[in-house]
């Protein structure tokens, strides 16, 4: 039901199309027409909505990522492995995690006796699946032939095509236990090829909000970047833990470093995994396509595919020339406390007790955040290295709070911006009307690409 609420809201705006344009200088990049605000010198959110929104230090140090560690072979830099989805399946779909996280063998999971072996692993007997509140997308196969599979009250399930579906698995260690358990993570991609007849301009990633939304943007911008010539690599949605259920409660008796840390490093895991999982895709794709090596990369994410974007850009420095977020921020502990969408996304709950000044108790609690976090868009906006970015924000935006937006582009050092008058749902609403001028935008910033050096190997190769 929370799915279709999202998909009717986006469908909703597109109707309504009211819209003004934030007027200002036009950026280096940007296509005539479009209005930019490529460089002001003030924070474009809207002052009414945002004026006692908590202030960043936009100054603050810049934190070295640390990647934690998943289950892999020693020396490897990917951290799972990729999974072809064989036979013939219809378009996946996504659906959440109810119950509590169940533990399984390794037999009974695809792909999970291949992961330990890969990893040199096979000492663990038990994997821990995804839990609560996780979402994951998957291919539900179609049984030619067999009469059984066949619907009894609707049409025949179409096959979905694609030029390759993989799905990405990791595991990692869970301390504590009696016998070795792992916990498993499972994220799905497909990549589509150019549009026939077209040069092979690169390979785009797109990295969707949250849940996989905005469904329908996602697919219509990726036909217009088929039709320009890029192949595009689609995440399906976050990988599955990315959404599971935190219940956090902060007492006044007990250092609030000690006990926000925790929760810092899970979030941290999280990110780390949407870019472990990007990693790995890309030299899936890139084994089975070798031509695909000296083409240019490039990124794009919608709203938590943005807010999360740096961290992936930062796995591999430089590595993509160009990356566009669309109403996307740092700090996710904020987001998470300002966003009217918190209660939707139901990932974080926070209680305060026993403070006098519980207001007090959550700026420092996010500062402690902040402090235990590496991998948050606000410290890995910082090591993302020559990639190219665009930034497309709401003044108005409210899910990902636009404030959050503006330290986001002052931590990239002010990289092109386009800013709209509009909350999240129309920025993506009226995103339908500037592919033209997105797709002029990658195309431009991808111009200067040098190909790689070649040393005549392939990335891994996964069994």
């Amino acid at each position: 039901m929370t799915i279709r609420l999202g998909s009717i809201l986006i469908a909703l705006s597109a109707a309504l199309q009211p819209w003004a344009n934030a007027q200002g200088d036009s950026a280096a990049l940007a296509a005539p027409g479009v209005s930019v605000v490529a460089g002001p010198q003030t924070p474009t959110s809207d002052p009414v909505l945002f004026g006692t929104f908590p202030q960043l230090n936009v100054n603050a140090p810049v934190k070295a990522p640390v990647w934690p560690q998943r289950l892999a072979p020693q020396g490897s830099k990917l951290q799972g492995v990729c999974r072809d989805i064989p036979g013939i399946f219809e378009k996946p779909v996504g659906s959440p995690g109810y119950f509590p996280s169940e533990e399984r063998e390794p037999t009974s999971l695809p792909g999970a006796v291949e992961l330990l072996k890969w990893a040199g692993a096979s000492e663990y007997a038990t994997l821990r699946i995804e839990g609560p509140n996780s979402f994951r997308y998957s291919a539900r196969p179609i049984e030619v032939g067999d009469p059984s599979s066949a619907p009894t009250d609707g049409p025949a399930a179409k096959p979905f095509r694609a030029a390759m579906t993989f799905e990405f698995m990791s595991a990692r260690d869970v301390p504590g236990t009696t016998r070795a358990t792992a916990a498993i993570d499972r994220t799905l991609f497909s990549l589509y090829s150019a549009a026939k007849g077209t040069k092979v301009r690169g390979v785009a990633l797109m990295v969707p909000g949250m849940f996989g939304t905005p469904d329908g943007i996602t697919e219509s911008l990726a036909k217009r970047l088929r039709q320009d010539g890029w192949a595009v690599l689609r995440m399906w949605a976050h990988p599955a833990r990315f959404t599971e259920s935190m219940d956090v409660t902060i007492t006044s008796n007990e250092p609030m470093d000690a006990q926000v840390a925790p929760w810092a490093s899970e979030i941290d895991q999280r990110a780390a995994e949407t870019a472990f999982a990007s990693e790995a895709a890309f030299a899936h794709v890139v084994a089975s396509n070798p031509e695909y090596a000296a083409l240019p990369r490039v990124a794009v994410g919608f709203s938590g595919g943005a807010m999360v974007m740096c961290t992936v850009l930062a796995r591999e420095p430089g590595v993509y020339t160009a990356a566009v977020m669309v109403g996307g921020g740092v700090d996710f502990w904020l987001m998470n406390e300002r966003s009217n969408y918190a209660s939707f996304i139901n990932a974080l709950a926070v209680k305060y007790e026993g403070f006098e000044k519980v207001e007090a108790a959550k700026v420092a609690a996010n500062s402690a955040y902040l402090d235990a976090s590496s991998l948050d868009s606000f410290h890995t906006a910082k090591h993302i290295g020559s990639t190219r970015v665009l930034l497309i924000q709401a003044t108005q935006d409210r899910a990902v709070p636009s404030p959050l937006g503006d330290v986001l582009w002052e931590r990239l050092r002010r990289p092109d911006r386009w800013v709209r008058v509009a909350g999240h749902e129309f920025l993506f609403a009226n995103l339908r009307t500037e592919y033209d001028e997105v797709v002029e935008w990658i195309r431009k910033a991808s111009t200067d690409f040098q190909p790689p050096e070649t040393t005549g190997h392939l990335p891994e190769k996964f069994p």
